[in-house]
């Protein structure tokens, strides 16, 4: 098993990710900024169930088209437990 801490856009996947990619899954790194409002001043903004679900959803989609993703968000919870 490869794994791979890597944001791959949606059309790339197929690339790095499954039987015939690169890695045999990749972490999701695509809430990782999710709390940054990327305009100035670069202010944090609260991270909402509104605002991550459908990233979840999105990213859980697109990735098991292709192998095994995990969120960061889960790792970053373990990591606090």
């Amino acid at each position: 098993m490869t794994v791979a801490e890597i944001d791959v856009p949606e059309k790339d996947l197929y690339d790095y990710v499954g039987e015939h990619g690169y890695f045999s899954m990749v972490f999701d790194f695509s809430i990782a900024n999710l709390d940054i409002d990327e305009q100035p001043p670069f202010t944090l903004k609260p991270i909402t169930g509104k605002r991550l679900k459908p990233v979840f959803i999105k990213s859980q989609l697109d990735t098991q088209r292709v192998g095994w993703g995990l969120h960061i968000w889960k790792i970053m919870i373990n990591h606090v437990h």
